[in-house]
C-alpha cells in the first residue's frame, strides 16, 4: 500500500496529514514543532501507523528556509519529498471546495 503525506509548513510548527492511495485518512492534523526533537516525534508517529519511507511520498510547500530543515530531515531518513509551489497547492485546495476554508489540517 502507498501512503501520501502532506505537511503544512510554518515558522514554528508544522501540521501533517497522511492518506492511503485510496484516500482513507490515516493521520489528520498531527502538529509538531520545527525542532529536531519533534521531527523525531513525527517519524515515530508515522511508524506507529505503519508508514515507512519505502511505502510513502511526502509533499510540502516551498516556504523558503522554513521548509529546508524538515525536507532535509525527511530526505536523510530515506523519504521521497516533493516541494510544491504554494500558489499551485492553494489553487488545488480551492478547487476541491466552494467553501472558503483555511486551516493547517486542510492545507496539509
Amino acid at each position: 500500500m502507498m501512503y501520501f503525506i502532506g505537511i503544512d509548513v510554518a515558522k514554528y510548527k508544522h501540521s501533517l496529514a497522511a492518506i492511503t492511495e485510496s484516500g482513507e485518512k490515516v493521520i489528520e492534523g498531527f502538529v509538531f514543532k520545527n525542532t529536531t526533537e519533534d521531527f523525531a516525534r513525527m517519524l515515530d508517529r508515522l511508524a506507529s501507523v505503519g508508514i515507512t519511507c519505502e511505502d510513502s511520498r511526502v509533499a510540502l510547500e516551498a516556504t523558503g528556509h522554513y521548509s529546508r530543515s524538515i525536507t532535509d530531515h525527511l530526505v536523510e531518513h530515506g523519504f521521497e519529498v516533493c516541494v510544491g509551489n504554494p500558489l499551485q497547492t492553494h489553487n488545488f485546495v480551492k478547487a476541491l471546495s466552494r467553501r472558503k476554508v483555511k486551516n493547517d489540517a486542510v492545507d496539509a
